[in-house]
Formats: C-alpha cells, sequence, structure tokens
C-alpha cells in the first residue's frame, strides 16, 4: 500500500467520523470505497441476523432505489458468499463465476463486469458486506486493491456500529421523553447528584418552581425550601423509597413521590428517576375521616360512662339486696359486659385516631422493661388465674433493662397482641410466651408467641389493615373491629420498628417486632420465667 493511498485512507477515517447520522455514513461509505479503488459504483448490505439476509442499504447510481428492495440470503451471489465465509474476493470476470447472482443487474438495468467484495467485521462477527464494482477503464482488480478496501472496511465497520449505537440511544430517548410527556403523573429524571436531566409537564404543574430553581440545584434541596419531607432527607438520598411532601405555607397540598434508583452492571449509581402524584384530596377525606372517627369515639364515651357506672352500682346492690328478677338480673349481667366490651372498642377507636395523624407525637423516654412485664402480668391477671392462660415471660427479657420509647403506647402494643393471642387461642391450655434479643446496638426485637389455630399466608399483610378481620369460620370470634393490629403497626412504625408476622396452621403464631434501646446489658441467665407474683 502507497503514501498515498495512506493519506487517502486517513482522509476517509476523517469523514467517517464527521458524522452519526447512520444513513449519511453509509452513503459516505459506499461513494469513498469507490473513489479509493477507483470503481465505476458500490453498494453496501447489512446483515439483517434474524432473517440471515443480507439488505441493500445503499447502492449508489440511478437504479440504486430499485436495488434497495433486493434482500440476498446468505451464501446467495457473491456478496452472499462473502457474508457466509467471510473472506474477501475478487471476481473480475463474474458471468464466468458459478456464485454470480443478476438479480440485480436485472433490476436496475445495470451491467456487472467485476467486482471486488469484503466483509464488514466488527468485533469477530459479519455486520455486512461492502462492494466496489466495475474497475475503471475496464481494468481488473487486484490484490492492492483489495487491501485498501478491507482497510476501508475495518474503519466502516467501527463507525457503522457507533452510529447505530448513537441512533438506538437517540430513539429510546426519544421514547423515553414521550413516555415522560405522556404521563399524568410527574416525572422527574437526574444524574446521580440528583440535577435535573428530564422532567415532564406535570411535574412542573405539580411541582410550582420557576424552571432556574430545578434545573440549578440539587433537586432534593430545592423541593425542601418549599416541601416537609415524611423522612428524614439522608433517608432519601442514595436509595430507592417512597415518602410524601407537604407544602409548608399556603393552602394543605401533599405529593406522594417514589424515587427508584438506577443502578449500572457494577451497581453503581447513575441516577434517578422520581414519580410525583398530587393526593391532597386522598389526604383530605383521610383527614376528614380521622375526625369524624375521633367525634364519635368522643361522643360515645360520655353515655358509656353513665351506662357502665349505673350498671356497676345496679350489679353491686343487686348482690346485697336481690331485688331483680332472673330475667332483670341476666339483662343488666349482658347490659354490663355489651358496655364494656363497646367502650374497649371506642377505646381502641379513639387511639387509633390519635396514631392515624401525620405525625405521631412520641413521649420518648428511658423505661424499664420490667415494669412493663408487671403490668402486663396485673392487666391480664383475670385471663391467668380464671381462664386457665399461661402467660410466660422467657428468661431471654432479663438481659434487657431499659427501652426508649412512649411507655404508655408500648404497653398498648404489647397489651393488644396479648389479648389477640388470649382471644383467638382454640385449645384448652391456653399459652402466651414473651421474649426478647438484642437485635443490634439500637433496637430490641420482641416474640409473643401463641399456641392457638395459626394465621393463614395470605393473611399475613391484611391483618394490619384497619377494619380487617379473619372471617369467623376460621376464628370462631366475631368480637372487635379489626382496629388493634393496625394501632398496633402504626406505633412500631412510629418508633422506628417494624412488626411482622410468622405463623403455622393449627400450631401457632408469633408476632416479632422490634423496638429502639437506651441502654442493653448482656449476661447469662438461666431458663427460668421472670416471677412478678400474684
Amino acid at each position: 500500500m502507497e503514501n498515498k493511498d495512506l493519506a487517502q485512507l486517513l482522509e476517509i477515517n476523517k469523514i467517517l467520523n464527521s458524522t452519526l447520522d447512520l444513513d449519511k455514513l453509509l452513503t459516505i461509505i459506499v461513494e469513498q470505497a469507490a473513489v479509493v479503488v477507483q470503481a465505476e459504483t458500490g453498494s453496501l448490505m447489512l446483515l439483517d441476523s434474524a432473517a440471515n439476509e443480507l439488505v441493500f442499504d445503499i447502492a449508489l447510481g440511478e437504479k440504486g432505489e430499485q436495488v434497495k428492495q433486493i434482500r440476498l440470503k446468505v451464501g446467495e451471489g457473491i456478496a452472499g458468499w462473502v457474508a457466509q465465509e467471510g473472506k474477501s474476493l475478487i471476481v473480475n470476470e463474474v458471468e464466468k463465476d458459478s456464485r454470480w447472482s443478476a438479480r440485480a443487474d436485472t433490476k436496475s438495468s445495470f451491467k456487472t463486469k467485476s467486482v471486488m467484495c469484503v466483509p464488514l467485521i466488527f468485533k469477530g462477527k459479519i455486520s455486512g458486506v461492502m462492494e466496489a464494482i466495475n474497475k475503471k477503464d475496464n481494468a481488473a482488480f487486484t490484490a492492492e486493491d483489495q487491501q485498501i478496501l478491507e482497510a476501508l472496511a475495518a474503519q466502516a465497520a467501527v463507525a457503522i456500529e457507533n452510529a447505530r449505537l448513537f441512533k438506538e440511544v437517540r430513539e429510546k430517548k426519544e421514547e423515553l421523553e414521550a413516555v415522560f410527556k405522556g404521563m399524568s403523573d410527574g416525572a422527574v429524571m437526574t444524574n446521580a447528584n440528583y440535577q435535573v436531566l428530564m422532567l415532564n409537564d406535570a411535574a412542573w404543574r405539580l411541582l410550582e418552581l420557576e424552571k432556574e430553581q430545578l434545573l440549578q440545584h440539587h433537586f432534593l434541596d430545592t423541593l425542601r425550601g418549599n416541601y416537609e419531607f415524611s423522612v428524614p432527607l439522608q433517608e432519601i438520598i442514595n436509595r430507592s423509597v417512597s415518602y410524601e411532601m407537604k407544602r409548608r405555607e399556603g393552602k394543605k397540598y401533599f405529593l406522594e413521590c417514589a424515587t427508584t434508583r438506577i443502578n449500572d452492571e457494577q451497581q453503581q449509581g447513575l441516577g434517578y428517576v422520581i414519580l410525583l402524584r398530587d393526593v391532597s384530596e386522598a389526604k383530605k377525606e383521610s383527614l376528614l375521616k380521622q375526625n369524624f372517627l375521633s367525634i364519635i369515639s368522643h361522643k360515645l364515651r360520655t353515655p358509656l360512662t353513665s351506662i357502665l357506672g349505673y350498671s356497676a352500682i345496679l350489679m353491686l346492690d343487686q348482690k346485697t339486696k336481690k331485688t331483680f328478677s332472673d330475667f332483670q338480673s341476666k339483662a343488666l349481667q349482658d347490659i354490663d359486659r355489651q358496655g364494656h366490651q363497646l367502650a374497649n372498642l371506642v377505646t381502641k377507636l379513639l387511639a387509633f385516631t390519635m396514631v392515624e395523624g401525620d405525625v405521631l407525637e412520641l413521649d420518648r423516654k428511658v423505661v424499664d422493661l420490667k415494669g412493663i412485664c408487671k403490668e402486663i402480668y396485673g392487666h391480664f391477671h383475670e385471663a391467668v388465674f380464671q381462664k386457665g392462660v399461661k402467660l410466660e415471660v422467657d428468661a431471654s427479657c432479663n438481659a434487657i433493662t431499659n427501652l426508649y420509647v412512649d411507655e404508655e403506647k408500648v404497653k398498648e402494643v404489647f397489651f393488644n397482641l396479648i389479648d389477640n393471642a388470649i382471644k383467638f387461642i382454640d385449645k384448652k391450655d391456653k399459652i402466651v410466651r414473651i421474649s426478647g434479643r438484642k437485635l443490634t446496638s439500637e433496637m430490641i426485637e420482641f416474640t409473643i408467641a401463641d399456641n392457638g389455630p395459626g394465621i393463614r399466608p395470605e393473611e399475613h399483610e391484611k391483618i394490619f389493615q384497619l377494619f380487617y378481620q379473619i372471617e369467623e369460620s376460621f376464628t370462631g370470634q366475631t368480637e372487635g373491629m379489626g382496629l388493634g393490629l393496625p394501632l398496633v403497626k402504626r406505633i412500631i412504625e412510629g418508633h422506628g420498628g417494624a412488626i411482622r408476622v410468622e405463623s403455622t396452621i393449627h400450631e401457632g403464631s408469633r408476632f416479632i417486632f422490634t423496638l429502639p434501646a437506651q441502654k442493653i446489658i448482656e449476661f447469662k441467665t438461666s431458663n427460668i420465667y421472670l416471677d412478678f407474683g400474684n
């Protein structure tokens, strides 16, 4: 290869690198191929690997468009042979070569005399073939021409792949933009530093911020000036998480947000997609519901206080004077029992409306676990001594001294879980056991286990929903309104903990939850139960 040929190839390489427009690039390649080997015309066929066919992407000349309609099977014609074998080929008298296919000539009314065909190879795979057709002045293609065309083909294969990748990226970007624009929810895409790359019209409308505010600063920092986040900002950054934003000033305005982190193959963060939805109306309905429940609860408490107070006096009077008939005595007992049941439900309903608010107010302090256990034992004294319930506090709890919690609310957690266990155990020997262990330096894990009927797997998540109850045919119970477990879940999560249930049908259930620890002291204990006395 002469110096002038090398210089020409270098110049062609500059031209190939000057554009990423695939159609334009293919035309340039074929034109330069014809020039560099002094051919009358040329063509370029790309491989359709799915159909195993060569497609005429570019064919020079007046009939080029007609030729582009032709597809050659791999192995068909000279070009098909080159694609199949991956080898270059010079045929200076095509009519004498058995591999020659005249379909293109017939279609274009062009007379092919000689052809030089080389494969386009990228990363060891055939991506197409390039042809130079009819050497000028009726000359023959030479080995030197083949060497030059192969060098050009090597450059062209890389340039074509780069252009193809750029085209795919551009098309994907256009598709993404179209999806973003068409979404009814707000959508924001940022880089790894939370700088906005793209956002749709719905996001502009929902966020009510100036363009300069969003595009020139850290996205979350910008929002923090106008909105309160339902979770700490450090818990959102670098994670996929759902949260809520509340406008700081003006009319109450709530946005439900979901941040998804986008990672590369090495799990390194590339950026984030943030979806936004206006939930102000839903929040308004929720607040109205809470206020309604709270009002009803308070309104019911006043007459209930009178009913329970007078029923207690009448029952005491009946015991001393026996002034009621048997029917009246039975009615009075029923009034008292149902009154206490209603009072219990009202108490739970009132408690739930309190913790269902936007912010759960916690009066945290250092609390002695043994003190809570003693109150638990006293609270269920009647069940233990009159209903034959075996309430056990495992020796593992001896290693836990203090918790850092709202004492009254945490008592509600224990009371509700143990009360549920006792209420639903269907065996003669009712056993409820409390155990605990140090999970981390900050959290204690408690388990309340029973030997009841168990809970089906499909119910494990549902039982924590407001007003949900497992069907009566399975539990044998109709009492309650499905308030206890939602209350428990809200209190635990308000303390930064979590709760789950593990269960085996006909053998029992284990409610496992975590609470924050102020101080943990570890020491070995014998396997005995704490004795709090009668």
